[in-house]
């Protein structure tokens, strides 16, 4: 919790979002993270969002149940969760710089269900593997969105955020045909919109995939062409619900945020 003096809120029609697709600590593309945190701590933003798979849960994963000498290479539980400890320490410091009262939530991903199927397994452990107990979130504030277990969304005005579930080629016209209604997601690292013709001014719904911040060398990709892309949104809400959305590419941990300045981790 930032203990910084609270700022008077800058005179603007719209209330302002920063929203962070999956990081995948510990496997998070340091450069980008500490670029996205530099802006974080220059912005008064209402609202922080978290799209999901903050972290890996390599440890806990179907995948490597099978492969013990990948499930044994990865970092424990208990090291994952020290580490991602820290990291929001660091990070909503940064993100509640200006406004401590700024609105947080963390949507859940895939990889953050990985615990939820791991204490199905192993019953003894449950609350041990918990994202909400481990990661403190009540005590930090942070609201957790059960989208991956109950398909749960987060709401800002006409907006939904969610963390995304199509991983098809032309997956936004999946998620804004199947969902029918504006959504902002992540889940497949990439950069794709798409929007629904709707009869009548501003009827028209889309959906928006806005990247990821994890580095591209995950080793399940073994050296796989790929379209990912580190990048993050930002969302202006105007007070009848109605939105603006940018989405804002880095590369190599360097960006234009919207105030205008050049950001480079």
């Amino acid at each position: 919790m930032s203990s910084a003096k609270q700022e008077s809120k800058p005179e603007r029609d719209y209330a302002l979002a920063i929203v962070i697709p999956d990081t995948h600590l510990p496997q998070e593309d340091k450069k980008a993270i500490e670029a996205v945190e530099q802006y974080m701590a220059d912005e008064w933003f209402d609202w922080y969002i978290h799209l999901g798979d903050l972290v890996d849960n390599e440890a806990i994963s179907d995948f490597s149940r099978d492969y013990p000498r990948k499930r044994m290479s990865a970092p424990t539980v208990q090291e994952q969760f020290d580490y991602a400890n820290a990291f929001l320490d660091r990070h909503l410091a940064a993100a509640t710089k200006r406004n401590p009262n700024c609105r947080k939530a963390l949507i859940e991903g895939n990889h953050e269900y990985r615990t939820e199927r791991y204490a199905d397994r192993n019953p003894e452990l449950e609350g041990l593997v918990s994202i909400e107990r481990q990661l403190r979130l009540k005590e930090r504030g942070v609201e957790y969105v059960r989208f991956w277990s109950k398909g749960d969304l987060y709401r800002i005005g006409k907006l939904y955020l969610g963390h995304g579930v199509y991983t098809v080629q032309n997956h936004a016209a999946k998620h804004v045909r199947e969902f029918g209604c504006n959504l902002l997601y992540a889940h497949v690292h990439d950069v794709q919109s798409y929007y629904i013709r709707r009869r009548g001014s501003n009827h028209a719904l889309m959906a928006q995939s806005i990247g990821c911040l994890c580095k591209y060398e995950q080793t399940y990709m073994r050296g796989r062409p790929h379209n990912w892309m580190n990048a993050f949104a930002v969302v202006y809400s105007f007070p009848d619900g109605t939105f603006q959305h940018d989405v804002i590419p880095i590369l190599n941990g360097r960006f234009v945020a919207p105030n205008g300045r050049v950001y480079h981790g």
